[in-house]
């Protein structure tokens, strides 16, 4: 299915990039659609519409967002500089990244938002993190993310969303999406190395 090979190919390419693993907890229907046009880049280039401070001082995180030959909308965390999006080795030099087959694409006509997770070893004296992100329509009028040190709003920029915690902060810790009707989905969230608990695999409702 489509949602399967957008994932597994998004999945090979983030490690490729140093990200030990890429989860997608929700798509927007993209498994009704079949073929690599799922998460190919339709060549008209991408927008960074989210960022964020990286909490080492190094570059900034960010969102990029592209659209797949197939119309889907195709969100990838990385960081940016200068206008630039890429990503930065242990030695902390950034270096760019052009727009490829990289996104865990979605469709928002389906579903009012997506969210993935990836997640990032330790390199030299900087802990495993977590960066969350992904993008949302204006059906959802808030993001909280909740962790062990406490709960933040997160802001959608342009339709999209990011935040960065430590890996171990991820221990059940959960991000609620409120959509503009006031219901509420909460998405299950944990740490790379913990089991599996089967929840935060649902979309928020559609209406």
């Amino acid at each position: 299915m489509r949602r399967r090979l957008a994932f597994l190919l998004a999945t090979a390419l983030a490690v490729v990039a140093g990200v030990a693993s890429a989860s997608a907890l929700s798509s927007g229907g993209s498994d009704t659609l079949n073929g690599p046009e799922a998460i190919q880049p339709d060549g008209r280039g991408a927008a960074i519409p989210a960022t964020i401070a990286d909490p080492d001082g190094r570059a900034a995180w960010a969102v990029r967002v592209y659209r797949s030959q197939a119309g889907l909308t195709c969100p990838e965390a990385g960081r940016t500089k200068d206008g630039n999006f890429g990503q930065v080795d242990d030695d902390g030099d950034f270096r760019s990244l052009d727009i490829e087959a990289a996104g865990s694409c979605t469709d928002l006509a389906k579903a009012p938002m997506s969210l993935a997770v990836n997640h990032y070893p330790t390199s030299g004296k900087l802990p495993a993190r977590a960066v969350v992100f992904g993008v949302a329509t204006p059906k959802i009028s808030g993001l909280t993310l909740n962790l062990a040190s406490g709960s933040r709003a997160l802001a959608i920029r342009s339709g999209a969303f990011i935040a960065v915690a430590r890996e171990d902060a991820l221990q059940g810790a959960s991000l609620v999406a409120t959509l503009a009707d006031g219901t509420s989905t909460s998405y299950a969230l944990q740490p790379l190395d913990a089991p599996a608990t089967g929840t935060g695999t649902e979309d928020p409702a559609t209406g």
